[in-house]
């Protein structure tokens, strides 16, 4: 086996225990750029950020999972969405839209509308985010003329809890509803937000979803912008 070093900045050949083990060779061009290659390979390999980012990643979802809200989950998760919506920043207050919060406390009852179904995001073994699955937009309860639309899904009231931010929490639900919505057999994702919400304003658009201005209503003084992903199959 063929031993490869450096000595004074050129690359040098050491052979094995032979009848030739006292002499040295010094390599050529070609075996100075193969080590040269080789040696930046591997230690590209040893940072690599992309593979850095997965075992992360991996990490990460080793403790974070999302699944059904049983019925015992429904109170915490309602608890939970009322307290992120009443700290949003101009957002209007529990005192400004209570039949909205009484809908926030109370999400579990909209699983009484066929194909509605809560999801929750566990983190370490606490419900830590929330998100309400439309699997008919007839039953989207907003004024919006997006629950015309056919074969498609709503997203609605996202919530992750406060000191729970940037761990992907948000992204994760919302995955889990476009995989749902692709295992239907439907061919949109709709979904609305506001101004006051821009972290998931942009998520949203970093996840494919694109405006849709016609889907766009007003409860109140306070402007809903709609949005729609199109689901490739």
């Amino acid at each position: 086996m063929l031993l490869v070093g450096l000595i004074g900045g050129a690359a040098t050949t050491f052979l094995p225990r032979s009848r030739n083990r006292h002499k040295l060779l010094l390599c050529p061009l070609r075996i100075r750029v193969i080590f040269v290659i080789r040696l930046f390979v591997y230690s590209h390999s040893l940072i690599n950020p992309e593979s850095v980012n997965q075992k992360l990643q991996k990490s990460m979802n080793s403790t974070l999972s999302v699944r059904l809200a049983a019925p015992k989950d429904f109170e915490i998760i309602g608890k939970l969405m009322v307290e992120v919506y009443a700290k949003i920043e101009g957002f209007p207050t529990q005192e400004e839209q209570p039949k909205y919060y009484e809908t926030l406390a109370n999400v579990g009852e909209m699983t009484q509308d066929p194909g509605t179904e809560v999801l929750v995001a566990v983190y370490n073994k606490e419900i830590v985010g929330g998100v309400v699955y439309i699997g008919d937009m007839k039953y989207y309860r907003a004024k919006s003329s997006a629950r015309q639309e056919e074969n498609a899904v709503g997203i609605r009231f996202l919530a992750v809890r406060g000191d729970m931010g940037g761990k992907g929490i948000g992204r994760a639900l919302t995955v889990a509803c476009i995989q749902r919505a692709k295992e239907e057999g439907r061919s949109k994702v709709i979904l609305h937000t506001t101004e006051h919400m821009q972290v998931a304003w942009k998520m949203y658009e970093k996840m494919g979803f694109a405006r849709r201005a016609e889907f766009d209503f007003m409860p109140g003084e306070m402007k809903v912008f709609g949005f729609q992903l199109f689901l490739d199959f």
